[in-house]
């Protein structure tokens, strides 16, 4: 019987809409408005970079204004800088499930993250190799490389390197720097889950969003990272209340209630990490 499950659920993803019709859509079918501004020239790749058990949060962002962000962006990368406030949420599922199984974050501590945003794998390839070379970054970074090379300004840097979803290629254009910014990062039992939840996102999520009041940034298939298989998406609230008001209008909302119990939704993810962010004043959007 175990054996028919997953066979019958691999034939329902290759079946699926956002494998096939739905594939061949864009984000400017489900909000036309919202990427007007956005060329469509090829999926982006997108490196989170996320720093926990930060100590000196002052000296961490010099850095970033000062030195890494502008060298990034001499290579064309786009480089975004946020802030964490609040601990991270972490959900697993089934609720009673130990966190401990899949995930531990314990940083409760202010948080710094760091979005880079790569036209695409080449261009993540070459700044990587350049970065170095880069004689402005390195006179520009000397203060903080001197200052940390005993003590660093946090305790680990985790990396998680993702290609942009087929119907949402590029990130859409962030119209308000204010507000509440989100980023959900979902975990999966094997990477078939992972695919099965990324064609629903294709299928229902992402044009339902739209409709409820969550604003899609940017999502990402993760290629690499601590934390695997998963995937992740970053979204926009006005504020908190906006946010408690647009997730229930989505779990109520009856095209969710019609696809989350169909054979091929089940069991796509069995934890999540939520963390809510600001954007960094230095950040230009």
């Amino acid at each position: 019987m175990r054996r028919r499950s997953f066979l019958e659920k691999a034939s329902l993803l290759a079946a699926f809409p956002a494998l096939s019709a739905c594939a061949g859509q864009t984000a400017a079918e489900s909000d036309p408005k919202a990427v007007e501004a956005a060329p469509q020239t090829g999926k982006q790749i997108y490196e989170w970079q996320i720093y926990r058990g930060v100590t000196n949060a002052e000296g961490l962002d010099a850095y970033f204004k000062e030195a890494l962000i502008p060298a990034y962006g001499r290579m064309g990368v786009r480089a975004l800088a946020f802030i964490r406030r609040e601990p991270e949420q972490v959900v697993v599922i089934p609720a009673d499930a130990e966190e401990q199984r899949f995930i531990r974050t314990d940083d409760t501590g202010e948080g710094r993250l760091l979005l880079l945003i790569y036209p695409d794998l080449s261009a993540y390839q070459r700044a990587k190799r350049e970065l170095w070379d880069d004689a402005k970054f390195l006179e520009e970074g000397k203060p903080y490389f001197e200052a940390t090379a005993l003590n660093g300004y946090y305790r680990n840097m985790e990396s998680y390197l993702a290609e942009a979803f087929d119907k949402v290629p590029q990130m859409l254009p962030i119209t308000n720097r204010e507000g509440l910014f989100e980023l959900r990062i979902y975990h999966a039992s094997n990477a078939e889950s992972s695919k099965r939840k990324i064609a629903m996102f294709h299928r229902t999520e992402i044009e339902l969003f739209a409709k409820v009041g969550v604003h899609a940034v940017c999502y990402g298939d993760i290629w690499a990272g601590p934390y695997m298989p998963a995937l992740w998406y970053l979204m926009w609230y006005p504020d908190k209340e906006s946010r408690q008001k647009s997730w229930d209008t989505f779990n109520s909302h009856p095209e969710w209630l019609a696809i989350e119990k169909l054979p091929e939704c089940l069991h796509t993810i069995d934890g999540a990490i939520n963390t809510l962010l600001q954007v960094a004043p230095y950040t230009e959007v």
